[in-house]
């Protein structure tokens, strides 16, 4: 993007900002931010009204093309600004994306895929429209195609990068104007509005889009339509941002984490036990509606870092489970870092759609000590638990193997360590585990939860380790 093509970005941004800027009404109704990204990306402009800000950044190239990173901060902005705006009792539309590239992915195989899987998951409120435009030789039109899920746009043939540049800031400009001219619909005020995509014109070809029968996300069973609201079936109207608030949902859902090793110790027969249990776990729970609609699991895996395997989930929404791959080392550092802001980011979006949330529950399983380095683990454990940290969860601990440290379990359980027995397979007790957690998921949904105070976060059901599994016990409880 270097010389031509970035100075016209921007050469036209003022532009943008001196049409909208001067509109009272349009301004009033409108909000810009900027990201920009190569190796990382970075908010340029946090989103703003532009008749508050003195100047749109300059923009300068350097670096790669990491879509990644684009998909990971767009998401993490995009919810951040949202809570802003509606605890501020504005009704927002759905948010609008211009992405523009003149390349294809310096990423990794199927980085951006899962960066951008879960920027457009139903399970994210605001899934944002997404027009995407090429320009320049090097553009990768498949991709855009792919990524757009309101139009894929590539400049003709003979356009300059530079023009073609201009001309999408152009687009952009009238997009702001024509949305904030019509208004929302008044007649559903729980609709989420959506803005105007005017056509590339005689600058850009329109591509089509791929995003609605080809989702990237390999295990969601469905996309709802652009712009349709997402919320569960069962008539629970969104409310309130926390528990006990007005118009808070009477449902409460409750959220479970299975957080599993994927270290080396754990190939062969424990690893397949456990891709062999979910899939069982997944129909159990996705055949029940009533379970299903009241529970959402998430799978964060671990080794030498974490990655979250299954955003979560409502089960009845998904295809299938992931597959679980052994690699490397035992991080209980990372596994806890990524499972506290997981926790964060997953509550809020649910309390943000107006839920009441049960205390996240979750199972942790191993087959070893953690390979960290002195009071790593400990310090990101006690972040977790801090009951500063207002979803602090309850934690199940797993021992599984002649390698694992059982008092290091019982160390990190709050609710319940447990080690498998002697004499049973590593494989044998992955696979029991994976059925106590079914377990536990039903009885919490059967169980129901204390009415008598709202503002009272309950809590899941945890069975016993019945002939499985000895009772460790636990150093960690914790109120709620």
């Amino acid at each position: 993007m270097a010389g031509d093509p970035i100075e016209a970005v921007n050469n036209a941004l003022p532009e943008l900002h001196a049409e909208i800027a001067s509109n009272p009404v349009i301004s009033h109704k409108t909000r810009l931010c900027i990201i920009a990204f190569s190796d990382e990306a970075t908010v340029e402009l946090p989103l703003s009204n532009l008749a508050d800000i003195e100047a749109t950044p300059i923009l300068e190239a350097h670096g790669g093309r990491s879509y990644a990173a684009a998909f990971r901060l767009l998401r993490t902005q995009i919810e951040a600004d949202m809570q802003v705006i509606t605890k501020s009792g504005q009704r927002v539309a759905r948010p609008a994306v211009f992405f523009f590239t003149d390349g294809g992915p310096t990423d990794g195989p199927g980085e951006w895929e899962a960066a951008y899987a879960d920027l457009i998951s139903p399970s994210f409120k605001w899934h944002p429209n997404i027009v995407g435009f090429a320009v320049g030789d090097e553009a990768d039109y498949e991709t855009i195609k792919q990524i757009a899920t309101k139009q894929g746009l590539a400049a003709r043939p003979g356009l300059s990068p530079a023009k073609a540049l201009a001309e999408f800031v152009g687009l952009l400009t009238k997009s702001m104007i024509q949305s904030g001219n019509p208004g929302p619909p008044a007649d559903d005020p729980s609709e989420i509005p959506e803005g105007v995509f005017p056509s590339g014109g005689t600058t850009f070809s329109d591509l089509g889009r791929d995003w609605r029968s080809t989702p990237l996300n390999p295990h969601l069973r469905h996309n709802p339509p652009i712009g349709e609201d997402n919320q569960d079936p069962g008539g629970d109207s969104p409310g309130a941002s926390t528990n006990g608030g007005p118009n808070m949902s009477t449902t409460v859902i409750y959220p479970w984490y299975i957080v599993c090793d994927e270290s080396a110790s754990m190939s062969g027969d424990p690893i397949e036990a456990v891709n062999n249990a979910l899939p069982e776990l997944h129909a159990e729970i996705a055949s029940n509606p009533v379970i299903s609609h009241k529970t959402r699991l998430c799978i964060i895996a671990f080794s030498d870092d974490a990655t979250v395997e299954l955003p979560l989930s409502n089960l009845a929404d998904i295809e299938a489970t992931p597959i679980l791959e052994v690699r490397g080392g035992t991080s209980y550092t990372a596994a806890f870092r990524l499972l506290r802001t997981q926790i964060d980011a997953d509550m809020q979006m649910l309390t943000a759609s107006g839920q009441r949330v049960a205390r996240p529950a979750v199972f942790f399983f191993t087959d070893g000590g953690p390979t960290d380095g002195p009071g790593e683990w400990e310090a990101a454990y006690a972040d977790l638990i801090n009951p500063s940290f207002k979803w602090h969860p309850n934690i199940v601990g797993f021992a599984v193997g002649d390698e694992a440290n059982n008092e290091t379990i019982k160390a990190i359980a709050t609710k319940q360590g447990l080690a498998a027995r002697a004499g049973l397979s590593p494989a044998k007790a992955l696979a029991e585990f994976v059925g106590l957690l079914t377990k536990s998921m039903i009885q919490s949904v059967n169980a129901g939860t204390p009415a008598d105070d709202p503002n009272e976060i309950p809590e899941g059901v945890f069975p016993s380790g019945g002939t499985t599994f000895v009772d460790l016990g636990s150093e960690n409880q914790i109120g709620g």
